[in-house]
């Protein structure tokens, strides 16, 4: 396998400027971040799991009473996660990806943020979920589709709505909504904003000149899918959602 050109850059949240240029520039992040903005802020009370949490960046928008738990595969500097930052957090846990360090109905809610794809077993990964959770919890989980691989060689699976709902209700839960995120624009906007990328990183190469030429044209297509993705957002647009750039779910423990 070609070696990964550019890895995902972690998601930190800081009150910043800087994080909020990301939203603007980052659709995946924008429109994952708006769907747990929304779901999130509506719990009042219990444990939380973050699963895959990183470096926590949606723990913020939990209601002061959410008792907020971690947990990260013990392997996570591979996805370029430095533990050591929460090794003094007492709700910060690792596992060896197999089994969750917690007993059955131990959480009143739980969130996966881009983690599934990452599952070599996803139906593990899932199975556990199912068991660490509490008759009528939610689980808030999102899912990338038109992604380019990422983490590699840890990037296993894209899943449909339809592969989502089998896995799921297959493991006691009720699916309660599985929408696509962005339309087509945001789409052709995140390929040409990686292909300006992967361009930018040709320019070293003995065909530097073709790819300084092309740049021009990348960057202007790339300007102008960034303005029909703001106003198409703006004003609420909807495509087929056949390909979209991933899917937010939410889901009840049975």
């Amino acid at each position: 396998m070609s070696k990964e050109f550019f890895k995902p850059h972690p998601i930190r949240y800081k009150n910043s400027f800087s994080f909020k240029i990301r939203l603007v520039f980052d659709q995946q992040l924008f429109t994952i971040y708006r769907f747990l903005k929304k779901n999130l802020t509506s719990l009042k009370h219990g444990n939380l799991l973050d699963i895959g949490c990183g470096y926590m960046p949606y723990k913020h928008l939990l209601n002061k009473n959410i008792k907020y738990y971690g947990l990260d595969i013990r392997e996570s500097k591979k996805f370029g996660f430095d533990g050591t930052n929460h090794s003094q957090d007492p709700f910060y846990f690792t596992y060896d990806g197999k089994k969750f360090p917690f007993s059955n109905n131990s959480f009143d809610s739980a969130l996966c943020v881009e983690v599934l794809e990452h599952a070599e077993e996803p139906l593990l990964l899932i199975k556990e979920m199912s068991r660490i959770l509490k008759k009528n919890s939610f689980l808030f989980l999102t899912a990338p589709w038109s992604a380019r691989v990422h983490h590699e060689p840890f990037d296993f699976y894209r899943f449909t709505p339809y592969t989502l709902k089998k896995f799921f209700t297959s493991n006691n839960f009720t699916v309660i909504s599985i929408s696509p995120r962005g339309n087509e624009f945001s789409v052709i906007y995140n390929k040409l904003l990686v292909l300006f990328i992967v361009y930018f990183e040709r320019l070293v190469t003995p065909l530097f000149f073709i790819y300084f030429l092309l740049i021009p044209l990348i960057a202007l297509l790339l300007t102008i899918f960034f303005i029909l993705m703001q106003l198409s957002s703006l004003f609420g647009y909807k495509s087929s959602q056949s390909d979209p750039l991933g899917f937010n779910c939410i889901f009840k423990k049975n």
